[in-house]
């Protein structure tokens, strides 16, 4: 994440990328990243973070898109089937 942060590049790819932060860690260092990189792509599987740091929330299932809708749409209840599995 430090290398992230520091080299700026305008789009940031990754997968669980504060999974081994706590959860203020982790809101904090998604601010810091959505702050300097105009892209973030990025697999969550805290619901909560997931939900208040994207614009967009895109699940996949074997393979194909199951939902795609505007973060400030869904709510965790619209979420929770997709990570019980």
């Amino acid at each position: 994440m430090a290398r992230a942060l520091y080299n700026g590049r305008p789009v940031l790819i990754g997968d669980e990328p504060v999974s081994a932060l706590d959860r203020v860690q982790s809101a904090a260092i998604l601010g810091r990243i959505l702050a300097r990189h105009e892209t973030m792509i990025v697999a969550l599987h805290d619901i909560a973070l997931a939900l208040s740091h994207a614009d967009r929330i895109i699940v996949l299932e074997a393979g194909r898109i199951v939902l795609d809708a505007p973060a400030r749409e869904l709510s965790a209840v619209d979420l929770i089937p997709y990570y019980a599995g």
